[in-house]
């Protein structure tokens, strides 16, 4: 089996490169600013610019952490436009998961497969 591109938290990067055979797209002592901060853009912009993303890096697997929901920019309850929430927060939330399969859940941590289809991702 081919080695994943896993979209994380920076902080759990170095534990899924050192447990793993998977890549990621950034882990807090990179030097690949473009990496951090595509990470960062899947994590925290909009949806549409997370599916932008993904798609353009060729992200396979998208790990989150419930308890980073407390990082998030925005909170749940907040009203209004979901595409301005961050994308972690609207798919901790139970949305935005057209493109997204459940491969694990655990107390903490989801971890979610990118599907890819013909005419879109």
């Amino acid at each position: 089996h081919a080695p994943l591109l896993i979209a994380a938290p920076v902080n759990q990067a170095a534990t899924i490169l050192w447990s793993t055979p998977h890549a990621v797209l950034g882990a807090p002592y990179h030097r690949n600013v473009d990496g951090l901060r595509d990470n960062d853009s899947i994590l925290e912009d909009s949806e549409v610019s997370a599916l932008e993303t993904i798609r353009s890096r060729g992200v396979d697997l998208l790990l989150l952490c419930a308890k980073g929901l407390n990082d998030a920019k925005v909170s749940i309850g907040e009203t209004g436009d979901s595409n301005a929430r961050p994308f972690k927060e609207i798919v901790l939330a139970g949305g935005g998961r057209t493109f997204l399969a459940p491969v694990l859940r655990g107390e903490n941590i989801l971890l979610f497969e990118v599907l890819r289809c013909e005419s879109g991702l």
